[in-house]
This record gives C-alpha cells, sequence and structure tokens, in this order.
C-alpha cells in the first residue's frame, strides 16, 4: 500500500518518488510524437502525460491536481529554430490576418452601415407603420372610447330617468301609505266618535227605551194578569154561586125529602102504587106493623123492587 511504501521515506523521497514517476511517462509519451507535434501542441502532449500518470499516482495515494508544460528546448537548437519559423509564421498570418482583418473591417464596416442604412429604413418604415398603426389603433380607440362614453352618458340617463321613476314611484307609494294611514286614522277617528256617541246618546237612549218598554211590558203583565186573575176570581165566584146555588138545591131538595119521610111514616098506608108509575111526591114506607110495604124510590121516578118484609 502507500502507506508501507512512504513509511520510511521524508517528504523530498516521496516528492522525488512521484517526480520520477511522471518523468518516466513523460519520456514515453514523447517517444510516440514527432517533435512538430509536442512543439505545435502542448495542451495534448501534458494531457496524455496526465491521463497516463494518474493511474501509478493513484496507486501511491496521489492524484494529479494540475500539469503544465512551461517549455520545450533541446541542445541543438532545433526546437529554437521551429519556434522562429512559427514566429515568422506567426507574425504573417498577423500581418495577413490585420489585413484580411482590416478589409474584413471595412467590408463589414461597408456592410454594417449598408445594413445599419437598411435597418434605419426598415426601422424608419416600422416606425412609420407603427404610428400609422397607432393612429389608426388610436381614431378606433376614441372612436370606441366616444362610442362608449355616449352610451355611458345614455345609460347614465336612462338610468336617472330610471332612477327618478323609481324614486317618485317610492314617493306615489309613500304617499299612497300616508294616505292610508291618514284614512285610517280618520276611520279610527269616526270610531271614536262614534262608540263616543253611542255611549253619550244612543246607549242612554236604547237604555231608556229599554227601561220604558221593560216598564210598557211589567204593566201590560200586570194588566193581563190582574184581568186574568179577576176573571179568575169571577170564574170562581160564579163557579162558587153555581156551587152554592146547586149545594142550597140539594139541601132544599135533601130536606124536602126528609120532610117527605117524615109525613110518610107519620101518615098512615092508604094504597099502595102501582109498579111503574110516576109520581111527584116523595117516596114513602110501607109500615109493614099496619099492614104496608116500605117502598124505596130510584131516582128518577121509578119505582124499586118491594123489599122483603
Amino acid at each position: 500500500t502507500a502507506a508501507e511504501q512512504f513509511l520510511s521515506m521524508d517528504r523530498q523521497q516521496i516528492m522525488h518518488v512521484a517526480h520520477e514517476t511522471l518523468a518516466g511517462h513523460l519520456r514515453a509519451i514523447l517517444g510516440t510524437m514527432t517533435v512538430e507535434d509536442i512543439y505545435k501542441d502542448r495542451d495534448a502532449f501534458a494531457q496524455q502525460v496526465n491521463e497516463h500518470s494518474a493511474v501509478d499516482l493513484a496507486k501511491m495515494g496521489m492524484n494529479v491536481v494540475s500539469f503544465t508544460i512551461k517549455d520545450i528546448h533541446d541542445e541543438e537548437g532545433y526546437l529554437d529554430a521551429l519556434g522562429q519559423e512559427r514566429i515568422a509564421q506567426v507574425k504573417r498570418d498577423a500581418t495577413i490576418g490585420q489585413a484580411e482583418a482590416a478589409r474584413d473591417a471595412t467590408i463589414r464596416s461597408a456592410k454594417a452601415r449598408q445594413e445599419g442604412e437598411t435597418a434605419k429604413l426598415k426601422a424608419e418604415t416600422r416606425i412609420a407603420e407603427a404610428d400609422k398603426d397607432y393612429k389608426v389603433q388610436k381614431a378606433a380607440y376614441d372612436a370606441e372610447t366616444n362610442r362608449r362614453q355616449a352610451e355611458a352618458e345614455l345609460a347614465y340617463t336612462l338610468q336617472q330617468n330610471i332612477t327618478n321613476q323609481q324614486v317618485r314611484a317610492e314617493e306615489i307609494q309613500i304617499e299612497v301609505i300616508a294616505k292610508q294611514k291618514q284614512i285610517q286614522v280618520q276611520e279610527q277617528e269616526a270610531l271614536r266618535k262614534e262608540k263616543e256617541l253611542e255611549a253619550t246618546i244612543r246607549k242612554p237612549a236604547e237604555a231608556e227605551r229599554h227601561r220604558i218598554q221593560t216598564l210598557a211590558e211589567a204593566k201590560r203583565f200586570q194588566t193581563q194578569t190582574e184581568a186574568e186573575g179577576q176573571a179568575v176570581a169571577l170564574r170562581q165566584v160564579g163557579q162558587g154561586e153555581a156551587d152554592a146555588t146547586r149545594a142550597t138545591g140539594l139541601a132544599e131538595a135533601e130536606v124536602t125529602k126528609a120532610k117527605g119521610f117524615a109525613e110518610a111514616e107519620a101518615m098512615p098506608c092508604k094504597r099502595k102504587p102501582k109498579p111503574g108509575k110516576t109520581i111527584t111526591r116523595p117516596p114513602f114506607y110501607w109500615n109493614s106493623s099496619e099492614g104496608c110495604q116500605m117502598w124505596q124510590r130510584q131516582w128518577p121516578n121509578r119505582w124499586p123492587r118491594q123489599s122483603a118484609s
């Protein structure tokens, strides 16, 4: 492991091992590339060294953070000559590049000016079109605004009229309610006066009329009762007189009958009436001791059967 390898080494020794590892990979990669490739493409060369050495360094517990080739030279001056040529080429290319750049700049400038003018004209055209569109749209907007404003004013006027009508309708309704209230008050006042009139005039008059009617009824009933009583009394008196007359007659008859009985007993029996003969005098008894039979009269005027002696 890395700890076992570097356990007995100090810092300098560890750095030397890492340096040698990188140098070995560097020499191996140099053997596969041409001098021109190495000189011209240092970044690719450094990238290959970094990639090939990273595996071995990782086994040692290390990793390459950055690997850069500062300079490449040799003892024969070959690389310097390549550098001069390269410098001349670079200068030439730079001059050509500057000329081409100036040309391109001029062309691009002219083109840019042309394009600028074109763009300006197009922009002005677009501005004009935009201004025209703006004016058209503004005119349409103004017309629409005016139309809506007119509609709004008309709607406001209509709404105001409707509101006024509603307010007037409410006022009329309030007036109607007030009139109804006034009528109710007048009706209540009339009812109150009617009740007052009823209490002060009609009821006393009605009470007086009722009193007079009651007195008249009582007087009539009294008169009728007295008349009926007098009639009953008269009937009773008449009945009594009749009863008295009848009683008197009966009494007189009884007296006469008694007298007849007495006379019959006192009178000797001369003859016996024939059966069935009507007589006007009272009946008589047949005195058995004198050889007469006693007869008992049966009313009216029938001779009774002869009783056994």
